[in-house]
């Protein structure tokens, strides 16, 4: 049973037995949608276009040497 439910919905062992046993107490199955972790940005956008802005003022100037204008 287990296999065949796996199969048909492509979730693993673990998942499959834990959503019978959810079935087993009578309650009413619903799948989770995954919800993925994500650290935040470094940089919000504004800070990306003034970087770009003092890039451009000093003619395209990368990251290091930018660092160090006074």
């Amino acid at each position: 049973m287990r296999q065949c439910i796996g199969k048909m919905t492509g979730m693993s062992r673990a998942p499959v037995t834990r959503l019978i046993q959810v079935y087993a107490k009578g309650e009413e199955v619903k799948v989770q949608p995954h919800q993925r972790h994500q650290f935040p940005g470094r940089y919000r956008r504004e800070d990306i276009e003034l970087l770009a802005a003092v890039d451009e003022a000093h003619e395209t100037l990368s990251g290091p040497p930018t660092q160090e204008l006074p």
